[in-house]
C-alpha cells in the first residue's frame, strides 16, 4: 500500500496567563477570558530529549537575546535572523529524523509565527503562518499548541515484503484575535517530518455569531469583552471560550482533528480501488465493492480498530460504491478519489461531536468551510478539522472584575471566577446547562491560594 498524504493532495494546563485584548473597536462578536499559554523558554515545550538521548533546547543568548536552537554540544542558529525578543514555543522530536521548531519574532505591529525542520544536514525551508502571500502579523500574542498523532503500520512492499512503517502528523493549532475583535484559527502541519505547504485561516467568531441569527439581541456585560479562553485538549484538540457581545451570549467552540488512522483508512481505500481494475465494471460494481469491505476490515486490524467499527466502516463504504460507482464510467481513477473522501467524510462523523443547547435546541456540526478565509484548501481543511459547539449559554448579568472563565472537561459547562483585591477570596458563579448558580465564595489562605481554587473550581464544573 503506497501511503498518500492528504493535506497535500486536494488538559491539564500548567500556566494561566490572563492576556488583555488589544482592541480599538469591539466587533460584534469578540472573545473572553484567559489564555492557557506555553510556558517560558527551557519549559517542557522547548526542552527535549531526542530519540538518540541527546538534549535539545531553543534559547535565546543571554547576551544577545537571539533564539538559537542547541543540541549536545551544537548551538545552531536559526533560519533567518530570529532577532531579539524572540520567543521560543515548541520543539518536537520527529520520528522521521530531525527536530520541528516553532517561535514568535517581533513584528513592527505585533508578531510573526515561524516554524522550521532541523535535521544533521541543517535546516529546512523558513515557513510563517501566511495570510494571502506574506507572513500574518498577528496584533495580540497567538495561542500554538501542539497536537501529535503518529502510527506505525505493517505494509505490503512491491516485491511482497511485509515492513514496518512510521507514520507522524505534528499539528500546530494557531488561535488568536485580530484588532476588530475577530478571533481566528489556523493549522500548521507537518507530515512524516514536513510543512504540507500550506495553512487556511477560519474566522471562529463568525462560526460562533451563526448561531444566534435568530435570537434576540442583548446586552454583553463589558468586562466579558475583549477577552480570549483556549485550552489544549487530549484528543489533537483545542477548545476555545467565545463571547456574542451582540446577542450576550458565552460558548466554546471545539476544534478538533481527524484521526491519522483515518487518513491511512482513505489512503487504503484509494489504493484498494485503483488495484482492482481487473474486478471493476462500471455496470455492476458489487464485485469492486465487496473487494474494499475485505481491505478495509484487513486494514482496520493493522491500526487496531475496534471490531465494530471495522464492520460499520467496510458496511458503509461498499454500500456507497454499490450505490454511485456506476456514475463514473470506466473511470476507475475517478471513483477511487470519490470514495477515498467518502470514507474521509464518513471518519469524520464518527469522531463527531454533539451538543445540546441549554434550551434544549440541538447544536449542528459547523462545516469549518463556511467560515474559510478564500483559499486553494478549503475541501482539505473541512475534511481534517472537526468544528463543533458544546456550550453556548446567556451570559450572566453580573460578574466581578478581571473574570477568569474555565471550561469543563467534555466542554459543556462553563465557570466565571474574580478575585476580592481586598480580603484575597475568589469568587466564582457556573452553568451547566441549567442556568447561571449563585455566586459562591472561598476565602484564600497561605496554604490555599488563589491560583488553588480556581483549579479546584476547574474540577468541579458538571
Amino acid at each position: 500500500m503506497k501511503m498518500r498524504n492528504l493535506m497535500t493532495r486536494h488538559e491539564t494546563p500548567t500556566t494561566l496567563q490572563v492576556i488583555p485584548a488589544s482592541v480599538a473597536t469591539v466587533s460584534i462578536v469578540t472573545a473572553l477570558a484567559l489564555l492557557l499559554v506555553a510556558a517560558p523558554a527551557l519549559s517542557a515545550e522547548t526542552r527535549i530529549l531526542t530519540r538518540d538521548g541527546a538534549l535539545a533546547s531553543l534559547e535565546a543568548d543571554a547576551e544577545t537575546a537571539e533564539l538559537s536552537l542547541r543540541i549536545a554540544d551544537q548551538v545552531v542558529e536559526l533560519p533567518g535572523s530570529s532577532g531579539a525578543g524572540a520567543e521560543a514555543l515548541h520543539l518536537v522530536d520527529s520520528t522521521h529524523g530531525g527536530l520541528i521548531a516553532a517561535w514568535l519574532s517581533p513584528a513592527e505591529e505585533g508578531y510573526r509565527l515561524h516554524f522550521a525542520n532541523w535535521t544533521s544536514e541543517g535546516w529546512g525551508d523558513l515557513h510563517s503562518l501566511e495570510a494571502g502571500d506574506s507572513a500574518h502579523v498577528f496584533p495580540t500574542r497567538p495561542v500554538v499548541s501542539l497536537a501529535e498523532d503518529r502510527l506505525r503500520i505493517s505494509i505490503e512492499s512491491e516485491e511482497g515484503e511485509t515492513e514496518s512503517v512510521r507514520l507522524e502528523r505534528i499539528l500546530f493549532h494557531v488561535v488568536w484575535q485580530e484588532t476588530d475583535g475577530r478571533v481566528r484559527f489556523s493549522p500548521i502541519i507537518f507530515q512524516d517530518g514536513f510543512y504540507v505547504g500550506w495553512n487556511e485561516i477560519v474566522t471562529l467568531s463568525s462560526a460562533f455569531a451563526e448561531a444566534h441569527v435568530d435570537l434576540e439581541p442583548a446586552e454583553l456585560p463589558s468586562n466579558l469583552q475583549g477577552l480570549l479562553s483556549v485550552r489544549t485538549e487530549a484528543d489533537r484538540g483545542v477548545a476555545v471560550v467565545l463571547a456574542d457581545d451582540h446577542y450576550g451570549r458565552l460558548g466554546a467552540l471545539r476544534i478538533r482533528a481527524l484521526p491519522l488512522s483515518m487518513e491511512i483508512l482513505g489512503d487504503s481505500v484509494l489504493d484498494g480501488l485503483l488495484n482492482a481494475a481487473d474486478l471493476f465494471d462500471p455496470d455492476n460494481p458489487a464485485m469492486v465493492a465487496d473487494k474494499i469491505r475485505a481491505e478495509i476490515i484487513h486494514i482496520g486490524a493493522r491500526l487496531d480498530f475496534d471490531p465494530d467499527l471495522s464492520d460499520f466502516m467496510s458496511d458503509r463504504i461498499s454500500d456507497w460504491i454499490e450505490q454511485n460507482g456506476s456514475e463514473f464510467g470506466w473511470d476507475l481513477a475517478a471513483l477511487a478519489e470519490a470514495t477515498r473522501f467518502a470514507a474521509l467524510d464518513l471518519g469524520r462523523s464518527v469522531y463527531q461531536l454533539t451538543a445540546t443547547y441549554a434550551d434544549g435546541r440541538e447544536v449542528p456540526l459547523l462545516d469549518v468551510g463556511d467560515f474559510l478565509d478564500a483559499g486553494d484548501h478549503r475541501d482539505d481543511l473541512a475534511r481534517l478539522i472537526r468544528l463543533s459547539v458544546t456550550a453556548d449559554y446567556a451570559a450572566p448579568e453580573a460578574a466581578g472584575s478581571d473574570p477568569n472563565i474555565h471550561l469543563s472537561t467534555d466542554g459543556s459547562g462553563l465557570a466565571i471566577s474574580w478575585d476580592d483585591s481586598e480580603t484575597g477570596a475568589v469568587s466564582w458563579i457556573q452553568n451547566g446547562g441549567e442556568g447561571w448558580t449563585e455566586e459562591k465564595t472561598l476565602p484564600t489562605s497561605d496554604s490555599l491560594q488563589p491560583s488553588d481554587v480556581r483549579a479546584l473550581i476547574r474540577s468541579s464544573i458538571r
